[in-house]
């Protein structure tokens, strides 16, 4: 995904998570994230966004206590992305603790998911995550170039059209 984040994603009432990391958006966090609710995970590290985190978004995230994980690139010297972050805070991760750690927070603790007694564990799993990153980014390339290709553009429009037409005649059999 490239370009502005779409204000319109604001009206998805229903929407739980939204993961918008390690793309190529750009632009300034929109605020009309904040109507979204029911928001538990809002993540929109790795990308090209800039500026400050909205304050409604913030608000949304303190006054329902629903969303437990607000991630964007807030980490290093020169943050793109103005968002306190740590307990209490607007923001639950930053950079790359967001994407490394898997940072959850579960009643105020942050949790990564792995038993703090095994020695080692955290490190493998960090590993594990970073490998799992790469191949999600090289067939999100993969895919863009696919879809680049007019040929290739073609084909998916058909394939799609094909797939439209087998789940009617499913439903239509299924209602009969």
């Amino acid at each position: 995904l490239f370009g502005n984040i779409p204000t319109t994603l604001g009206n998805l009432a229903t929407m739980q998570q939204m993961w918008l990391h390690g793309n190529r958006l750009s632009g300034n966090i929109p605020s009309e994230l904040a109507s979204l609710s029911k928001l538990k995970k809002l993540q929109l590290e790795h990308n090209s966004l800039t500026g400050p985190m909205p304050w409604q978004i913030c608000q949304t995230k303190f006054s329902t206590a629903i969303m437990t994980v607000l991630g964007s690139d807030c980490d290093g010297a020169d943050p793109k992305v103005d968002c306190p972050s740590g307990p209490g805070q607007c923001c639950t991760c930053c950079g790359t603790d967001c994407s490394d750690n898997k940072q959850l927070q579960d009643g105020g603790e942050q949790v990564t998911g792995v038993k703090r007694d095994e020695p080692g564990t955290r490190h493998l799993e960090s590993r594990r995550n970073d490998a799992r990153h790469q191949r999600h980014l090289a067939r999100r390339e993969k895919l863009l170039r696919r879809l680049e290709d007019p040929e290739q553009q073609k084909a998916a429009a058909e394939n799609k059209k094909k797939r439209l037409a087998f789940v009617k005649s499913q439903r239509a059999l299924h209602q009969n």
